[in-house]
């Protein structure tokens, strides 16, 4: 069995804000703003070590391999690398009572910041390439619609 993860971790970052009204000089301040990003990977069993679980993601910043994985009834934890840089980013997750994960994320590089996303518990079959074949052949062989709804003609 593997999982999907979907989700989105928020960070905090200091931004300038340039003004200028209309009674006094050009201001600039430093504003605090809360920025958030979305992220989409896949863990499951690694082949040859039992009970071991990794990965991979993808977001903004690029992708990266999971490692340390470990899912439990109320936790969910990893170890993020993205390919460009050494850097390691521990995620940490507590399962909520609406099933979602929400937690935290720490790295020398990164910084902090809070995280939220769902896992989604999908077969081993789902990323065979017969089950996709399977259900290719299935849609190809139903009959094509129109714009208005009828069948469109064969041949």
């Amino acid at each position: 069995m593997r999982h999907l993860v979907i989700g989105v971790f928020f960070r905090k970052r200091d931004s300038w804000w340039l003004g200028a009204p209309t009674t006094t000089p050009w201001l600039a301040a430093s504003v605090a703003t809360l920025r958030n990003s979305m992220f989409y990977g896949v863990i499951g069993p690694v082949e040859g070590k039992a009970n071991a679980l990794a990965g991979n993601m993808k977001d903004h910043l690029g992708e990266s391999t999971l490692s340390d994985v470990q899912v439990s009834e109320t936790e969910f934890r990893f170890t993020k690398r993205y390919a460009h840089h050494q850097d390691t980013i521990r995620y940490v997750f507590r399962k909520q009572k609406d099933g979602t994960w929400a937690g935290e994320f720490s790295g020398s590089n990164s910084g902090c910041g809070k995280v939220k996303c769902v896992l989604l518990a999908v077969p081993d079959e789902f990323f065979s390439s017969k089950h996709h074949s399977q259900t290719v052949r299935k849609l190809e062989s139903r009959p094509r619609l129109q714009g208005d709804g009828r069948a469109a003609p064969s041949g």
